[in-house]
């Protein structure tokens, strides 16, 4: 017989299940023929039959199904269970655990925490255990769970758990700990009889147990305070405490906000009252914060009352940001001590937040650092306050101000402004003076011309005082509060260091010494242009006759004066270091005194050295100088540190200081050399003498004489001529010969011009006044800039030589030709010179004092053209060398060589190739040699060549073979052309360029590609790029971005057009297309070539005129057509309205 799954079982087979237990399960395998049950009453997994299943067919059981059965021994195995009679149940039925005691909440602690957060509920790998707690606990109350026999379960019982039965908070950790508070319902499995805690909630975590119990002890020694919030954070700030110096830390929990404190506001400034707690942190210092906050009425916190307002002061100490809670107070001298009972004030001090001017930010070695705008020797201006906390005197805040004259103003004279501790004066350590010369706002950079000597001084826009110091500062030196701009010319103070290196080097062919340094400005004050004298005016008015006239050069020569000049004094070029000295002399005498000044940062030589000279000089005995070393190996003595001289000194040595403190007052002048003798030129004329005749020997003049500090020159202003020396009457004049030469200069207004006369080999030798004949029918009476003439050589009675009978003679009759030892080369680039005379700026200068925003445009205020600058920009050409016979240009860089390997031996003076002049001539024009060419004439040099030379507009030969035939420079040698020059006799760059060959080099257009540049302070275009030929084959060629010529490698843009010269396989002189065929702008920072000519003219109308060298416009001429541009200028609007009245 066969049951339904084609089975085979028999009656006989069957087991008795009338005595077995029923239990409860569910099916947790299945396999061909039989499965097993996962045991709610027993730890086991019971093997049944598919012949067993009762209720449903086996083929319908699926694992997880809920079941009851019989357990009984197995038929095989009777030592084994196995399931009868199984019954597939509703879900739900099956009952795994029994809560011991329904709805009650019992409490344990977490004895072992569990591993990890395996949720499952038949396993125990994860699960921890708990320590019952009973609180109250009875022996015959029923709060006590009991076991399954009816016992109680003791406190302190273990239990588990599993982490899947804890219900986290909202907020907080997921997992338990040991430790832990925890509350839940007490359940007992029914497989395993064990006992386990079920809906678990925490109650209380050890840490914060552990929080309480010790914020309980701190609570016990706290102390009560009161104070002012000073800052606020994220969640937490700081109070400042009456009874403390440094600041209190506390969170926003600790503060208690109830309803009677709704009208206050957790702020800045806002007064509380709160206990102080101390803690110790993990590095074993005290730490110390607030609890219990709470807000208070304005006005009832009381942290100090007042001594004194309107103090002034001078800082010994800057003070120092806080470092974590502590101030780092600086420290005040006041100029006059105060007394306050039997006390007696000399010095206060002075918070950080305090600081006059507040904090400044700049980058020190790629990181922002914060600094001061005040420094040690800087006068305030503040009130006197004792502290509450621990009786010191401390600077605040004043409501005086300072008026013009350094007046201190009572607070009820005081025009509003909050109160401020103020910056009445800055220190005269390091202080001097002189006027703005460039500023590159774009750029936030500029460069000041120093009053004291030949230097410029750089600074960047950070460097200024802020505004409210300036005006201060203005009111105090006796000048109006209000901005100043910043521009050229602007008279400005400021602190000066030595910044990077200062070398001295020699260059030029006596040796002359050339010191080049790198001075940086801080804490820039600007005034009105006439607050600092660059000059001095000696004398005015004077009278006198000139002595000699400079051939080379009109309208210079000297001047022969009756008397010495009386030159500056030290104090007076020098006023700064002067007072400073003095100041401090004075301060000898006050108990307050300081006993030496030591300057903050290192001086370049020569500030050094003047310091030094005057602190002898004015000390007169009584002061010495000595330096602090610098850190790390330098030349430079290190910083300047001035001290009293404290020896008590013998009668003699009194009477001596006695005798110099006489002579104190005297003002020690130092002579010129030859201050007999002034030197004028073209600037010291009147304008009217500029285009007149120029003075002569023996013309009597008058003129003023002043003395610069820059230099210690004396020069000549105002130069007039009162009455000429006569001219010798005809027939006294002496013929000096003849002459050939070419006319330099006609000006037919005044009737007069200029020839340069040469000598037999062409060669100019000076320039010679000649007078335009009146008879303008006399032949050949029309002179023209340029024309080679001859003429007579005469010297009049005051022994001035000048031409007679200029004659005008055909073009070429003065032979003048290339020199024999003349280089070659291409034009790789021409020279450009762009000029917008009497035009609107097109970019206004700094408006950082004014306030003001207004950008300004091109065409904006421009009314009066006087009132605009012109302004000029100059590039020069560039020549590709490709001959060099004779070595002129390399021999210069040989002995450049030579001269840096000497210096390099030297460790005591550090030289740069850079300083050295190239006034050493290998060879000029014509040929002579000079010593430093004999010298390495022994030496074999091979030729340099296919290197770049510089030249201007200027070096092109005016008359001979190849020079220019146009006085437009249309016939200038262009880009391609074969030229031939010579080495300049001074200066770099070259000469005499004269036309060899007209379009003589070989272009090729293409693009560049892979640009990649690279820095190199040294050289303006610095890397590689890779050439592609516009051709059909492509031809590509590796270049160096050196070669660029006509913009700066930034301009650069891939795959732009660009224009080459080849030349044996390798480019030379590449330019944009752009930048040759007028398709660029006049970049920002001048980083690309200026293109063309343009003049903007008033008296017509506003016309735009336009002059190119390099491309023409765009209807064809080298100019603009009517119609160019849709944009007008003023000009042409006035002269509208002109015409329609």
């Amino acid at each position: 017989m066969s049951n339904r799954n084609g089975r085979r079982g028999s009656r006989q087979n069957r087991v008795d299940t009338s005595r077995m237990p029923l239990e409860q399960g569910v099916v947790c395998s299945l396999k061909e023929s039989f499965g097993f049950i996962h045991c709610a009453q027993r730890p086991l997994e019971l093997f049944f039959h598919y012949s067993q299943v009762s209720n449903c067919h086996p083929d319908e059981l699926n694992i997880d199904d809920e079941v009851e059965f019989k357990v009984g021994g197995s038929k095989n195995d009777p030592s084994k269970f196995a399931a009868y009679e199984l019954f597939r149940v509703p879900e739900g039925s099956v009952v795994w655990e029994t809560e011991d005691h329904p709805e009650q909440i019992f409490r344990g602690t977490v004895e072992k925490a569990s591993r990890n957060d395996q949720r499952n509920n038949y396993g125990d790998g994860s699960e921890g255990t708990i320590r019952m707690v009973v609180e109250n606990a009875d022996e015959n109350s029923d709060t006590n769970p009991s076991d399954d026999n009816g016992s109680k379960a003791p406190p302190g019982q273990m239990i588990r758990y599993r982490p899947s039965e804890f219900q986290p908070p909202r907020k907080g950790s997921s997992r338990l700990y040991r430790g832990d508070l925890l509350e839940f319902r007490l359940f007992t499995e029914h497989r395993t009889n064990q006992k386990y805690a079920k809906a678990i909630k925490l109650v209380q975590s050890e840490k914060e147990r552990q929080r309480i119990e010790k914020e309980k002890k701190l609570m016990e020694t706290a102390v009560e305070e009161e104070g002012i919030v000073v800052s606020l954070n994220n969640g937490f700030g700081f109070i400042k405490s009456n009874k403390r110096r440094g600041h209190v830390y506390f969170n926003y929990s600790h503060v208690q906000m109830s309803d009677d404190t709704d009208d206050f506001e957790l702020k800045k400034g806002q007064e509380l009252k709160f206990l102080v707690v101390t803690e110790m942190d993990n590095d074993g210092n005290e730490k110390r914060s607030a609890r219990n906050v709470e807000c208070l009425p304005e006005g009832s916190v009381i942290f100090h009352t007042k001594i004194a307002h309107g103090v002034k002061g001078i800082v010994d100490v800057c003070p120092h940001p806080p470092i974590g809670n502590d101030d780092k107070y600086g420290i005040i001298r006041l100029d006059d001590p105060l007394s306050d009972g039997e006390d007696t004030i000399k010095n206060v001090l002075l918070e950080f937040s305090d600081a006059p001017g507040g904090t400044y930010t700049y980058k020190h070695h790629a990181s922002n650092t914060m600094g001061l705008w005040i420094e040690n020797g800087d006068t305030l201006l503040f009130d006197v306050v004792k502290e509450v906390a621990d009786g010191s005197y401390r600077a605040t805040p004043t409501q005086n101000t300072i008026g013009i004259g350094g007046v201190v103003q009572p607070p009820k004279e005081a025009i509003g402004g909050a109160p401020a501790v103020r910056l009445f004066a800055a220190s005269l350590v390091h202080r001097a003076d002189g006027v703005v010369h460039t500023v590159k706002e774009s750029s936030g950079y500029g460069f000041l011309h120093f009053s004291e000597r030949p230097i410029d001084v750089h600074f960047k826009t950070f460097n200024f005082f802020p505004e409210e110091l300036q005006s201060d500062l203005r009111k105090q030196l006796g000048y109006e509060g209000k901005p100043v701009r910043l521009e050229s010319g602007t008279a400005v103070q400021f602190d000066i260091c030595a910044h990077g290196t200062v070398a001295q080097h020699t260059r030029g062919r006596r040796g002359q010494s050339h010191e080049r340094e790198n001075i940086k400005g801080h804490r820039i004050l600007l005034l009105p242009p006439s607050a600092v004298a660059m000059e001095k005016v000696v004398k005015e008015g004077v009278t006198a006759k000139i002595k000699s006239v400079n051939a080379k050069q009109v309208y210079s020569g000297t001047i022969e004066l009756e008397e010495d000049l009386e030159a500056m004094s030290l104090e007076e070029r020098h006023p700064f270091v002067a007072k400073m000295i003095h100041a401090f002399l004075e301060e000898g005498s006050k108990p307050n005194g300081r006993s030496s000044l030591v300057f903050r940062d290192i001086l370049s030589i020569k500030d050094d050295d003047v310091v030094v000279e005057m602190v002898k000089s004015i000390g007169n005995g009584l002061l010495k100088c000595s330096h602090i070393p610098a850190p790390g190996p330098s030349a430079h003595p290190g910083r300047l540190s001035i001290q009293r001289v404290m020896e008590e000194a013998s009668e003699g040595d009194t009477e001596k200081a006695e005798a110099a403190a006489d002579g104190k007052a005297k003002k020690k002048k130092s002579k010129a050399v030859n201050n007999r003798q002034v030197y004028y030129d073209k600037s010291s004329l009147i304008e009217d003498l500029k285009n007149d005749i120029p003075p002569g020997i023996g013309d009597l003049v008058s003129f003023d004489i002043g003395q610069s500090r820059r230099t210690g020159r004396f020069m000549v202003h105002n130069l007039k001529v009162v009455e000429r020396n006569p001219s010798p009457e005809d027939g006294q004049e002496i013929v000096d010969g003849t002459g050939i030469g070419i006319v330099k200069e006609v000006v037919p207004k005044r009737k007069f011009g200029f020839i340069s006369l040469l000598d037999e080999t062409a060669t100019k030798k000076e320039d010679l006044f000649f007078h335009l004949p009146k008879d303008k029918g006399l032949k050949n009476a029309i002179y023209r800039r340029g024309d080679e003439v001859k003429f007579d050589i005469c010297v009049e009675k005051s022994g001035k030589r000048v031409a007679k009978n200029v004659e005008v003679l055909p073009r070429g009759t003065i032979p003048s030709k290339a020199a024999a030892n003349a280089c070659h080369g291409f034009i790789l680039m021409e020279p450009s010179h762009t000029s917008l005379s009497d035009t609107p700026l097109r970019k206004k200068l700094s408006h950082m004092s004014t306030g003001s925003d207004k950008s300004g445009g091109r065409w904006d205020d421009s009314p009066d053209a006087t009132k605009h600058k012109s302004i000029d920009t100059h590039e020069n050409g560039v020549v590709l060398l490709l001959e060099d016979k004779t070595g002129m240009f390399s021999r210069r860089r040989r002995r450049r060589n030579a001269r840096a390997q000497s210096v390099s031996s030297d460790d005591d003076d550090a030289r740069s190739l850079d300083s050295f002049d190239s006034t050493d001539d290998a060879q000029s024009i014509d040929g002579a040699e000079d010593v430093g060419a004999k010298q390495d004439a022994d030496v074999d040099t091979p030729p340099l060549a296919l290197i770049h030379l510089p030249y201007k507009n200027g070096a092109i030969a005016i008359h001979g073979t190849g020079s220019s035939s146009s006085m437009d420079g249309s016939t200038n040698p262009k880009r391609g052309d074969m030229v031939s020059f010579v080495k300049p006799r001074k200066g770099s760059g070259v000469r005499d360029v004269r036309l060899v060959t007209r379009g003589a080099a070989k272009f090729i257009q293409g693009r560049l590609e892979n640009i990649t540049p690279t820095l190199n302070s040294s050289t303006r275009n610095c890397g590689t790029a890779t050439f592609i030929a516009a051709s059909e084959k492509e031809e590509v060629y590796d270049v160096d971005l050196s070669e660029v010529v006509s913009c700066d490698v930034a301009a650069l843009k891939d795959k732009q057009p660009v224009e080459a010269i080849l030349h044996e396989g390798k480019l030379y002189g590449i330019c944009r297309t752009a930048d040759l065929y007028l398709k660029s702008r006049l970049g920002t920072k001048n980083k690309e070539r200026p293109k063309l000519n343009l003049t903007v003219k008033k008296k017509r109308g506003g016309t735009i005129m336009a002059q190119s060298m390099m491309a023409k416009g765009p209807d064809g001429t080298n100019g603009f057509a009517e119609g160019w541009t849709t944009r007008k200028s003023q000009f042409a609007e006035e002269q509208i309205t002109v015409e329609e009245e």
